[in-house]
């Protein structure tokens, strides 16, 4: 059990839920992006969805540490799963479509609630108790703004790239965000489907090692 001074303590359940979900999002953005940039048209939005699809495998893999393994609690598959069918909902809106607006919607909606959501968790975390994992959200957190940035540069449209498609993502993930409810004791994953889509290719999870 983790908490800093005047905040919610944290079980280890409760921390293994959350970073499931996180993990679950990281992954269902790798395969996506990955289907995404082999259909790409314009080579420079296709190498970064490609590199960006690269990028969610190796977060992916950083939480996968996080996750127990102990008889006493779910599985790190069991826990993989999304917070709600709202993930899911945000994620199918970015299935299809002209790519322009899908990056647009990746560093103006998507990512910029999944930052928020990493800092929600990190500003809730004692350093004195959580230290691996206050590392590994420090350096997903520092990968996934660079990235977010890198989406907004090749944004188009007016807006810093704000489209149609990235305000009905970031509609669909404002009731709970990408992550759910952070900071508070969770009951075990049963709300949504567990990750069943592909697993990084061997390799891409040491990206930054």
């Amino acid at each position: 059990m983790s908490s800093g001074p005047g905040r919610h303590p944290t079980s280890l359940l409760a921390t293994a839920t959350l970073v499931g979900r996180m993990r679950a999002v990281e992954l269902a953005a790798f395969a996506l992006l990955g289907r995404r940039a082999r259909a790409a048209a314009p080579p420079g939005l296709a190498a970064f969805l490609a590199g960006a699809s690269h990028a969610h495998a190796w977060r992916a893999g950083q939480l996968e540490g996080h996750l127990p393994v102990s008889v006493t609690l779910p599985s790190a598959g069991d826990l993989t799963v999304t917070a709600g069918p709202h993930v899911e909902r945000a994620l199918r809106l970015l299935e299809d479509g002209e790519d322009a607006p899908l990056v647009a919607a990746l560093g103006t909606a998507l990512y910029p609630a999944m930052l928020a959501g990493y800092d929600a968790r990190l500003a809730l975390a004692s350093p004195a108790a959580d230290p691996p994992l206050v590392r590994t959200l420090g350096r997903l957190r520092h990968d996934l703004a660079a990235l977010a940035e890198e989406a907004r540069r090749h944004a188009d449209g007016p807006g810093g790239g704000r489209t149609a498609l990235a305000d009905a993502c970031a509609d669909a993930l404002a009731p709970l965000g990408p992550f759910g409810p952070i900071g508070h004791p969770t009951s075990p994953p049963a709300a949504s489907s567990s990750w069943s889509g592909p697993l990084p290719p061997p390799g891409v999870a040491d990206r930054g090692a």
